[in-house]
């Protein structure tokens, strides 16, 4: 019985530290589903890639030096970094080609984060491509945006 006692404290210590890590989400607080704003955003890139619109198409993209882009096995770091690598990859719209995105799953990380996952497609380009992508989002003042994003291309088997 006297292990039990001393158990008790240690209990409920952890008991009230895993309470403090768990989210106190009610019907009123959980996050909205992130979908539909996500799907939006990222029509609206493909909108503007596909009107040859760099810029546009990094609109959805928090404009930050903490912005992460991975692709290719390298890392790049800031908005203007990313925005110089499509600059200098896809020179005019007919570089740019036409891009379609799947969205495959997104999943609400909390009511101001999402992580997305899909498939993208570029065709009509000397450098049609496809492959996979993870976006880590967060929602900001004027929308979803982009935080961290993983893409990754298709290599034929």
């Amino acid at each position: 019985m006297n292990g039990w006692r001393r158990a008790i404290p240690a209990l409920i210590g952890a008991g009230l530290l895993v309470g403090c890590f768990q989210p106190q989400w009610t019907p009123d607080t959980a996050p909205a589903d992130p979908t539909p704003p996500i799907q939006s955003l990222l029509d609206n890139q493909a909108e503007a890639w596909n009107r040859g619109d760099i810029e546009g198409f990094m609109g959805g993209y928090e404009r930050s030096e903490d912005l992460l882009f991975t692709s290719g096995g390298n890392v790049r770091r800031g908005y203007e970094a990313t925005l110089a690598k499509y600059q200098k990859s896809y020179v005019d719209a007919d570089a740019m080609g036409h891009l379609t995105f799947k969205l495959l799953d997104v999943r609400a990380i909390g009511p101001q984060g999402a992580i997305a996952l899909g498939e993208w497609k570029l065709t009509e380009t000397p450098r049609e491509a496809e492959g996979l992508f993870s976006l880590v989002l967060v929602r900001q003042s004027e929308g979803w945006r982009i935080v961290h994003d993983h893409t990754s291309a298709r290599k034929e088997e």
